[in-house]
């Protein structure tokens, strides 16, 4: 079992997301991640990832979610797509509908799941918070970074396939290992 301290995401930096803007023109988000004001321990005793097929500016994108599961519930998310990564993002237990997973201005937003069925499950969107300025005064805004995830099950499949083929190698070589 993979214990993950969260004392806090010291996530420093900046993430680079692409999206769109209400003018509908490319626009590169940057967005300042912030440790979460709550501190959790998660206890991440195995991982599901599963592939969605989004629209990112009116295009097709395949996007991974590496979910992190804890006894039944998944209690993180952490999204690739195009080479960028997003920081790990923790579950949202003030009982939002669906499944919603946060860490500073970043928020994936999932259709209802349990551990037992997320790779089944449709996804819906990432979108990052942001600043826009209209009549010289400036105020916050979501924009979508992906919208429309649908589960992409063939991809998901053969993901899930490789990790198990992966972990049963690993126990046979900690086998071999303790023979030795």
């Amino acid at each position: 079992m993979n214990r993950v301290a969260v004392y806090s995401l010291m996530i420093s930096g900046i993430i680079g997301l692409s999206s769109c803007s209400t003018a509908a023109k490319k626009v590169e988000m940057e967005a300042e991640v912030t440790p979460p004001t709550e501190q959790r321990t998660l206890n991440i005793e195995r991982t599901v990832e599963v592939a969605y097929q989004c629209l990112a500016e009116q295009k097709k994108q395949t996007v991974r979610v590496m979910y992190g599961i804890e006894g039944d519930q998944i209690v993180a998310a952490q999204l690739s797509a195009a080479g960028k990564i997003t920081p790990i993002l923790l579950r949202d237990l003030t009982g939002t509908a669906g499944n919603t997973f946060r860490n500073g201005p970043v928020t994936w937003l999932a259709l209802s799941a349990a551990a037992a069925n997320v790779d089944k499950v449709n996804g819906n969107m990432l979108t990052v918070e942001g600043k826009d300025t209209i009549d010289g005064k400036q105020i916050t805004v979501n924009r979508v970074v992906f919208e429309y995830c649908k589960l992409d099950s063939k991809t998901t499949r053969r993901l899930n396939k490789e990790a198990a083929k992966r972990r049963a190698g690993s126990l046979q070589e900690k086998a071999v290992n303790a023979t030795l």
